[in-house]
This record gives structure tokens, C-alpha cells and sequence, in this order.
């Protein structure tokens, strides 16, 4: 079976390279038909030689396509990523600066620290930054009473 498989594929190599490649119209090709190989035959062998490279490029083209939209998928989507977590580190980096001054502000307050002291503090801190939140105060006042207690 292996030979007739060789042979097989022996015969149309030939077949091409003596009645397709030499000749640039489909006319001239079929004209060169050989006797053994009916003309519906030849005809069809010539529609699908002429037809098989673009089948074939047209396929690796969007086989290569399909790939390289599924890598900028993953690119984008890494970046994507990437910034989700660099703008979680820079607010973490702001939060903590943030903080860090308002224990600055309220360690440089010359009074003993009463609660109307603490509460003039905070009213200052808001009016520099009004992003800050309670609770990010209430940490920084619950840090440096512990400290000042210490």
C-alpha cells in the first residue's frame, strides 16, 4: 500500500511539473493534457492547483492573525494589570505620606495635648488636605497618643 502511496504522489508531482508550471493560462495548460488523465479530470486538477496556494496562504494568514491578537489580548491585559497595581502602590505611598504629616503636624504642637489642641489640629489638616478621612486621622491620634503615653 506504501508503494501505490508513493507512487501516487510520484505521478501527480510529475504531472504538475510537465503540464501546470510550464504554462501561464489556464488554455495552455489544459492543452497539455495528458492522454492518460480525462479532461473533467485535468480540469479539476488544474482548478485546485490554481485555487490550493491562496487556500493555503489564506489560512496561515489568519492562523498568524488569530495568534497575534491573542498575544496583544495578553499584552494588554498584563498592562492592564501592571497599572492596577502600580496606582494601588502610589495611593498606599500617598496614604502613608499623609499620615506621616499629620503625626508631624500634631507632634510639633508646643501645647500639652488637650482634646480642643487636637481637634484645632485636625481642623488645620482638613483645610490643607480635605481628602483626608476619619479614620486615617483617628489612626494617626491613636498613634501619637499611644506614643506621647510611652
Amino acid at each position: 500500500m506504501e508503494t501505490l502511496d508513493v507512487s501516487w504522489r510520484g505521478f501527480k508531482c510529475r504531472l504538475k511539473r510537465d503540464h501546470y508550471y510550464p504554462y501561464d493560462t489556464y488554455e495552455k495548460r489544459l492543452n497539455s493534457r495528458p492522454d492518460k488523465v480525462p479532461e473533467d479530470h485535468f480540469k479539476l486538477l488544474l482548478k485546485y492547483w490554481a485555487s490550493t496556494p491562496t487556500k493555503v496562504t489564506e489560512s496561515i494568514k489568519s492562523a498568524v492573525v488569530a495568534n497575534v491578537q491573542k498575544e496583544l489580548s495578553a499584552e494588554r491585559e498584563e498592562i492592564a494589570k501592571e497599572k492596577e497595581a502600580h496606582a494601588a502602590r502610589v495611593a498606599e505611598m500617598e496614604r502613608a505620606t499623609k499620615e506621616q504629616e499629620m503625626r508631624d503636624d500634631l507632634a510639633t504642637q508646643k501645647e500639652p495635648m488637650t482634646l480642643d489642641v487636637i481637634a484645632s489640629a485636625l481642623a488645620q489638616l482638613r483645610q490643607k488636605d480635605p481628602s483626608l478621612t476619619s479614620e486615617m486621622i483617628a489612626k494617626v491620634i491613636v498613634a501619637s497618643a499611644t506614643s506621647n503615653s510611652a
